[in-house]
């Protein structure tokens, strides 16, 4: 246990220091569906999908109006010795899958819709939008860049194309996350820019470039904090994001990114306060 506390003091000699007192409140997944219902939950298990082993497919779903509501609320209780509240950043996916339009393609191309628009469809969510409008306004809630989709678009496009079992099941259920079905492991998907072949870098390009145009248009400032859903994308994303504005990006002490064809790069030692230099940390 010592030498383990001692590892842990080394790591963190490096990089940013300061004597404040600093709590950082952080949340993934905002605006991202998972499992669409109660209902669908029972449903998909009963056919044998494997949800009730995962946090998030038990448990996560899209943001309504009483869990925003309350956790509102519960920011508004707390101050700081300067009267300040507490902040809340929260990290958004701005689109959700077009089920409906992809399904009538015959799932050969991909469409998406605005978290908004998908509030729309569920209950008890059509004041989302209304909601962390007046939360930005209160300097409570600050909306950071997550994605666009919590998807790998091209590679849940090549499963549903294969007929996967499991990718179809929570397909009609309008629902993603689970990662096995009758005992057989899905593939993975949910890592938005971990791109399967090096022609999905395409995809990766245009989907951080909507994400971006998306996440001003819908909360009146541009993202300038980033960090990737799931997997972490090729070294090559940390220029994109550049070009398009972002400034800060959470990165693990050790990241090995993404390195095409489901592989990993060697592993990059990273410290708060790392600087980017075109394409690479440095």
């Amino acid at each position: 246990m010592f030498t383990s506390q001692i590892r842990n003091h080394l790591k963190n000699i490096v990089g940013f220091t300061t004597n404040r007192k600093i709590v950082v409140i952080e949340s993934d997944d905002w605006g991202s569906i998972r499992t669409r219902s109660k209902n669908d939950y029972n449903s998909m298990l009963k056919s044998g999908l494997k949800l009730d082993n995962n946090s998030y497919t038990m448990y996560d779903a899209l943001e309504s109006n009483s869990i925003l509501s309350v956790y509102l609320r519960f920011l508004l209780i707390y101050k700081d010795k300067k009267g300040r509240h507490t902040v809340f950043t929260a990290m958004y996916i701005m689109a959700n899958q077009d089920f409906n339009r992809i399904e009538k393609d015959g799932f050969n191309h991909y469409y998406y819709e605005h978290f908004l628009d998908t509030c729309k469809t569920y209950p008890n969510h059509n004041k989302v939008g209304e909601l962390i409008k007046q939360a930005i306004k209160n300097e409570i809630f600050v909306p950071a860049l997550h994605g666009r989709e919590h998807i790998n678009a091209p590679r849940w496009l090549r499963l549903l194309q294969s007929g996967n079992e499991g990718i179809l099941l929570q397909f009609r259920h309008q629902s993603i996350g689970g990662n096995f079905i009758n005992g057989k492991e899905i593939p993975v998907y949910l890592g938005t820019f971990d791109p399967q072949l090096p022609e999905d870098i395409h995809y990766v390009n245009s989907s951080l470039t909507d994400a971006v145009r998306m996440f001003e248009e819908t909360f009146g400032y541009p993202p300038e904090h980033f960090i990737e859903p799931n997997e972490y994308g090729p070294i090559e994303i940390e220029k994109i994001l550049s070009d398009l504005g972002i400034k800060f990006l959470l990165r693990a002490k050790f990241t090995a990114y993404s390195n095409y064809n489901d592989r990993k790069t060697k592993s990059y030692f990273h410290w708060i306060g790392k600087k980017i230099n075109g394409d690479r940390f440095t």
